[in-house]
């Protein structure tokens, strides 16, 4: 904890440092740039000043020039001359039209050179107001402002005026100023410093505030609020902050709610229940997955403690085909049985694997079906013993009462015995093997099934037609088990249609054949579709009794169907006849 403290302080004092020492560059280098432009600036003012002054004496003198060129008084303009450059401290030269010094307050002039070139003289010479230049002086060995006009007698150019001054002079005026606008510079800067000092130390400590808010979040402190009371960017950052800080919050306490009612659901549900990632590693399971598979852990490879080929390969299955739709089957373990059924967390790679122990529903159904597998097999002696004997009788001269008896007694045993029968046919098609299963031509089989029934069909007036695709695939079945399939669904078609026809037809449906039943006899209401398949349902029972059905037909169809890993579905209206359509699944040359 110390040691974290110290980390904080000293980051701390170095935000604080960093920011100090990029408000005193930010100023220095502004203050050097200002500093600069002023010193540039307040020259420039100056020598402008100065240049204004020679211009007033100028125009000051002008006019004696004048007065002494009209009058030839060169010697009283010579004195006068020099009495106002020793009192203004400006040079003045006079200058004739030809460049040819006729007068110098500083220099004799007739030691002095020819003027015309000079800059400031060329320029009044060629009609310009006044002439103006800052140069070296080879006469006075120092740098000169030049200042030069027009004097003119009656209208014309007669002589030139020019004034100088020396530039070290506008530098001592210049220094002299700048110097009073250093020292309020420097107070500038300081204060500049002090304010900076004062803002980083508060920019410091606000950032600081949020560093270590932001440091207790990380910790798993949602509710940490940041105490900045400032209008600035940081202050809006502050509120954004412990607004986030507050939803925040707010999810996390939804999310461990749902977490918590989630961890209730799976510890109430029976099923064992667990998630995988996409490389079969264990996210999360329920305590009755826990309590089936001790050695579950989280992060282990699910098949280290679940070992069941027909999961692997149901997940490899769906993995492969990218799909979103559940894939259930069964396997045995440590001599139970199980159910499971594995879905796709949607959008994302995950897989949740539901197991059902069906252990203890397995042996029921084994008792159940012993149970009518006996006592089909003990009542089929009785009963064909009385169909024996009411034929018998029925040879017998008898009263029309007694035979009725007795027709009735033959008839009832004789439904008796369907029964008997379809129970048998559901027990062997229950204990039916892979072994027997061969590639099939379905077409043979529903040609033999259509032969078998032309003539009762033709008894009843009904046509029986079938259609097969050219290039159908064949399929992977058991021969036996598809005639009775067909047989059975042709049959229940002739028993409920009085009058038009019956259809097969086949086709193929991608990695299915499709076989459609159909038929134009009295449909099935609505409400009985969803229970057709059950055992024992009949949907009109004294047309049944009529017919001499069992109520099993349907219900044997459907389990072929399973056996055979496809499926059934059926459409019908009362009045509009019924259609089967059967997928069942081609032959795969391994």
């Amino acid at each position: 904890m110390y040691a974290e403290w110290g980390i904080k302080l000293k980051n701390k004092k170095s935000l604080f440092k960093t920011l100090l020492i990029i408000f005193i560059i930010k100023y220095s280098v502004v203050g050097m740039l200002l500093f600069t432009g002023a010193k540039k600036y307040v020259h420039s003012s100056n020598v402008e000043l100065f240049t204004h002054e020679l211009i007033s004496n100028a125009n000051i003198i002008i006019p004696v020039i004048e007065e002494s060129l009209i009058t030839k008084e060169h010697a009283v303009l010579h004195s006068i001359v020099r009495a106002m450059a020793s009192n203004s401290n400006n040079r003045m030269t006079i200058i004739d039209t030809a460049g040819n010094v006729l007068m110098d307050s500083a220099h004799d002039a007739d030691k002095m050179q020819n003027h015309a070139n000079r800059e400031e003289i060329k320029a009044v010479i060629d009609g310009h107001p006044h002439g103006k230049s800052m140069r070296y002086s080879s006469t006075l060995q120092k740098n000169m402002l030049y200042m030069a006009l027009p004097v003119n007698v009656d209208g014309e150019l007669a002589a030139i005026l020019r004034l100088s001054v020396p530039v070290n002079e506008i530098s001592v005026f210049t220094n002299a100023v700048f110097k009073n606008m250093a020292f309020i510079f420097f107070l500038i800067i300081l204060i500049a410093l002090a304010a900076s000092y004062l803002i980083s130390k508060k920019i410091a400590s606000n950032i600081s505030k949020l560093s270590d808010a932001a440091m207790e979040m990380a910790s798993g402190n949602f509710g940490v609020r940041v105490d900045i009371d400032s209008k600035d960017e940081i202050g809006a950052l502050a509120q954004s902050f412990n607004k986030m800080s507050d939803e925040i919050n707010i999810l996390f306490k939804e999310v461990n709610e749902g977490k918590e009612m989630l961890d209730k659901v799976l510890a109430s549900v029976s099923d064992s229940i667990i998630m995988i990632d996409k490389s079969d590693k264990t996210l999360l399971f329920n305590d009755a997955f826990k309590s089936m598979f001790p050695d579950t852990q989280t992060g282990r490879h699910f098949w280290e403690f679940l070992r069941s080929k027909a999961i692997e390969d149901a997940l490899r299955k769906m993995k492969d085909s990218k799909t979103d739709n559940m894939i259930s089957g069964e396997f045995s373990s440590a001599g139970k049985d199980f159910t499971f059924v594995i879905s796709k967390v949607k959008n994302e790679d995950k897989f949740v694997i539901s197991l059902k122990d069906v252990t203890k529903f397995k042996q029921l159904e084994n008792l159940k079906k012993d149970f009518i597998t006996n006592a089909s097999h003990e009542l089929k002696t009785p009963v064909t013993a009385i169909i024996g004997f009411a034929e018998t009788l029925e040879a017998e001269e008898l009263s029309a009462e007694d035979r009725r008896y007795v027709e009735v007694i033959k008839k009832q045993a004789q439904r008796l015995s369907n029964i008997i029968n379809d129970l048998l046919s559901l027990s062997s098609f229950e204990n039916i093997k892979e072994s027997e299963k061969k590639e099939l031509n379905i077409v043979n089989v529903i040609d033999n099934v259509v032969s078998f029934y032309l003539k009762k069909s033709a008894e009843k007036g009904i046509k029986i037609t079938s259609s097969a695709q050219h290039d159908l695939k064949n399929i992977y079945a058991n021969e036996f088990n598809m005639e009775q399939l067909f047989i059975n669904l042709v049959d229940n078609a002739l028993k409920y249609t009085e009058k038009g026809e019956i259809n097969i037809k086949a086709e193929n449906a991608g990695e299915f054949v499709s076989v459609t039943v159909s038929d134009t006899g009295i449909g099935i209401p609505e409400e009985h579709i969803s229970r057709l398949f059950e055992r024992f349902y009949v949907v009109d029972k004294s047309r049944s009794k009529k017919s001499g059905g069992t109520g099993l037909g349907l219900s044997i169809v459907k389990h072929i169907v399973q056996l055979h890993h496809g499926s059934i579905s059926i459409e019908s209206a009362e009045g509009a006849g019924s259609k089967f359509k059967i997928l069942l699944p081609c032959f795969v040359r391994v």
